[in-house]
């Protein structure tokens, strides 16, 4: 999981720059990553993607049977920091999100890099929340959720922001309130468009 908005805010002149080092000052950070857990052993997998419609779909064979994922970035200007991922399946398969600490890729080769804090976590009503203080005192954040059918998955990621935490959660209350199926449609119909 990642976005081109989440970045090391360490402007030149502030107390953790490093002499306007763009690696070590202004790096993109990561996020996280999903972790798939399913019964039995892998057996095989694919994953296409489908740009006339802006989808990812994987398949997945286990021992104890297959299942298939739909996962897009949400092409809706109102919903444009949400992920979706829905999963077809006839066995329990659970999509967990991973968080990884805001420290820049490039930290081992950056002189007297100060690593940002630990993310903390926390929940917001039905939606679980991961904020990212940074240095500067800004921070961005992570919120997912599962939706009431248990097969579909949420994710927002906000900006770095004074706050950044309210922007992620409410993106993701928008996306349980509207639900999977507008979600996509609006997705597609913008998709179709651009690609006609």
């Amino acid at each position: 999981v990642s976005s081109s908005a989440v970045w090391d805010d360490r402007e030149p002149g502030s107390p953790y720059a490093q002499d306007n080092d763009f690696l070590c000052d202004r790096p993109r950070l990561p996020l996280g990553y999903f972790l798939v857990r399913y019964p039995g052993t892998l057996e095989g997998a694919s994953m296409r993607m489908h740009l006339h419609d802006g989808v990812v779909v994987g398949n997945i064979t286990t021992s104890a049977g297959a299942f298939t994922f739909t996962a897009f970035a949400s092409a809706d200007y109102a919903l444009a920091d949400v992920m979706a991922v829905r999963v077809a399946a006839s066995m329990p398969v659970a999509f967990e999100f991973v968080p990884l600490p805001a420290d820049s890729t490039s930290a081992s080769g950056c002189p007297n890099y100060v690593y940002n804090p630990w993310p903390t976590w926390s929940l917001a009503g039905s939606i679980n929340v991961t904020t990212q203080r940074h240095l500067s005192g800004k921070s961005h954040a992570t919120a997912h959720a599962l939706d009431e059918d248990g097969k579909t998955f949420y994710i927002a990621i906000s900006d770095v922001l004074p706050n950044g935490t309210t922007s992620a959660v409410s993106q993701v209350a928008i996306a349980l309130s509207h639900g999977y199926d507008a979600i996509l449609a609006a997705h597609t119909q913008w998709w179709n468009a651009y690609y006609p």
